[in-house]
């Protein structure tokens, strides 16, 4: 069994290529996928691909570069997580390289993914 533990299939780059790249991926023997939340936005999303195929599944998360994303709730991260399709918490992290200056928003956004990871279980 293959897994591919980190895609982004709901990036406009699959638009209407699904059963495509299914089918590529049973060819390959990839069995099931997680598809990452880059954002709150996009997330409902995600969550369509993880309601609509039995092997897919889903993050809910704000990547680390996300800064226009805005603070984050413990509660709406716990809240969207409760779905049996969404099985981790992320896309999350520290992520100095591509920005520059006072970060800290970022470190926040961290502490509060990690609270919500806790919460959820």
């Amino acid at each position: 069994m293959l897994v591919d533990s980190h895609c982004h299939l709901d990036f406009p780059d699959f638009e209407g290529r699904m059963d495509d790249l299914r089918a590529e991926m049973a060819a390959n023997g990839v069995t099931h996928a997680l598809c990452v939340s880059v954002n709150l936005d996009q997330w409902p999303k995600v969550m369509q691909l993880a309601d609509r195929y039995e092997n897919f599944f889903a993050s809910v998360g704000v990547h680390p570069d996300q800064d226009s994303a805005g603070a984050l709730a413990v509660a709406d991260l716990v809240e969207r997580a409760r779905s049996p399709k969404v099985v981790a918490i992320g896309e999350t992290g520290l992520d100095y390289y591509r920005l520059e200056g006072d970060v800290e928003w970022q470190r926040e956004r961290f502490r509060t993914h990690i609270r919500a990871a806790r919460a959820a279980g």
